[in-house]
């Protein structure tokens, strides 16, 4: 290998090196929070027999500047309502322990049959 091939190598390396201690050095990133509380909220919404479930999530402020968390992060809720306005807590515990509230809303699709033409009281249908 030559001294150039050498130089280009270790370059790279040390770019690479750079690029991992940087990533690591961000921090968590305010959309893994929101997309964690997200996904919550809406299994809760399906395990509770909704369908065509939208989460609608209020924006965290950006400038948040937290530990990256080497845990998956923890979703709770306070209440056992699924749908309509929720307040979630995302937090982590290792290896600086930080928690964050979300709030959004939850909404569902239902289909209902509906009549096409109409009907007297009393008449069976």
């Amino acid at each position: 290998m030559t001294n150039r091939m050498k130089m280009c190598v270790s370059t790279l390396m040390g770019f690479g090196l750079t690029l991992m201690a940087s990533a690591v050095l961000a921090g968590q990133s305010v959309s893994s929070i929101a997309a964690a509380a997200a996904l919550h909220a809406e299994a809760r919404a399906v395990q509770q027999g909704y369908n065509g479930v939208a989460v609608d999530l209020r924006a965290l402020d950006s400038r948040i500047q937290l530990a990256a968390c080497t845990t998956p992060l923890q979703v709770a809720t306070a209440s056992e309502r699924a749908l309509g306005p929720v307040s979630m807590s995302v937090s982590c515990n290792h290896p600086n322990a930080w928690r964050v509230q979300v709030t959004g809303s939850v909404s569902a699709v239902a289909e209902l049959p509906v009549l096409a033409l109409p009907v007297n009281r009393g008449d069976v249908i």
